[in-house]
């Protein structure tokens, strides 16, 4: 399998570092002030949002939605694609800043993309009581001061997490992989956890310039070898298995949910 740390990558760090780069914003187009600036408020934004998140997306306190935690099992598939559109904070900034790729320039109604994993035993019923239930592989971003808690990118988590009231649209899309290509996916997500790859706030920066900018198709200036968001991690797990559902117009480091909303007819679909 080939090392994450080989993908196609940019030299992480100031733009002005980058080559043709020195004194400019993204490829000369955006001045430095405006980079900066951007970037602070995304990621802070990111951040605060996240501090709000204390217990509902996977708290101990969180109930989920049941109609939409029927529909995430009834149509469970191995490594079948899960996307998500919430309406918190952050899912509203990740999907306003996506309106550069919808087809009539509205916001996404996507801010967040996971893969379907195992069935797994737990102890997810009444009172504790044992049962089975979908588990997925994604790359998230979750601070809990008063726990003293952070789960920082590639980890494995109940499908309840995303069945809060904040979400909105839920949908599925299934690639029709073979076992050994599911089992492929599956064992990159896993390695990725194992291997505690990180959330990169600074690469939604750079998605976001690219998307404003139209130049998707070039690496993102503050790609992070070590480090994917939701849906890059997505993308790489079935590149792995040699079942891109991108082309080369659209980088991995730059890849958002919409771009994987475009890619296939939905299996299934849920909207509130």
């Amino acid at each position: 399998m080939t090392s994450p740390g080989n993908r196609l990558k940019a030299k992480a760090g100031p733009l002005s570092e980058l080559p043709g780069m020195q004194g400019t914003g993204l490829a000369g187009l955006l001045p430095t002030s405006t980079l900066s600036t951007a970037g602070l408020v995304l990621i802070s934004y990111a951040v605060v949002s996240r501090f709000n998140e204390l217990t509902t997306l996977g708290g101990e306190g969180m109930n989920p939605n049941p109609n939409l935690l029927s529909f995430f099992v009834s149509n469970y598939g191995r490594a079948r694609v899960a996307l998500v559109g919430a309406s918190d904070w952050i899912g509203e900034a990740i999907r306003a800043g996506q309106q550069g790729l919808t087809p009539h320039g509205d916001p996404s109604l996507w801010s967040h993309t996971f893969i379907l994993g195992e069935v797994r035993p737990d102890r997810r019923g009444p009172k504790r009581t044992t049962g089975r239930s979908p588990y997925l592989f994604e790359s998230d971003l979750q601070i809990n001061p008063l726990h003293a808690q952070l789960r920082n990118g590639a980890q494995e988590n109940w499908i309840g997490k995303w069945c809060g009231d904040e979400i909105e649209h839920a949908a599925f899309l299934d690639f029709g992989l073979s076992k050994a290509e599911e089992d492929t996916v599956l064992g990159t997500a896993l390695q990725l956890c194992d291997e505690q790859f990180e959330y990169p706030l600074l690469e939604l920066v750079g998605t976001w310039l690219a998307i404003v900018t139209k130049r998707v198709w070039a690496p993102n200036p503050f790609d992070d070898p070590h480090a994917m968001y939701c849906s890059a991690f997505v993308r790489y797990c079935f590149r792995q298995a040699n079942r891109d559902f991108l082309g080369a117009e659209v980088s991995l480091s730059n890849t958002a949910p919409e771009h994987i909303a475009q890619s296939k007819p939905f299996f299934a679909e849920w909207h509130r």
